[in-house]
């Protein structure tokens, strides 16, 4: 399994594989719950067909609060 289907598998959405994409019931962002949330399977690049945002896995992560930002100490 790859990093982007872990993920969505992770975050307990619900999603079908198409082809190369994965197809994910509810968008993230706005919540539309038509599928036009798409994610490519093997890169992590994503978008929504109805709000427009489109990112990378990393972007994706960071915008949900999945990945920590961590500031440089100033010594």
């Amino acid at each position: 399994m790859n990093n982007a289907a872990e993920y969505i598998q992770r975050k307990g959405w619900q999603s079908k594989q198409h082809g190369s994409e994965l197809i994910v019931n509810e968008c993230p962002i706005c919540h539309d719950t038509k599928k036009h949330f798409y994610m490519q399977s093997e890169t992590g690049l994503w978008d929504c067909k109805k709000c427009g945002e489109s990112g990378n896995l990393f972007q994706l992560k960071k915008y949900l609060g999945d990945i920590l930002q961590i500031g440089r100490a100033h010594v």
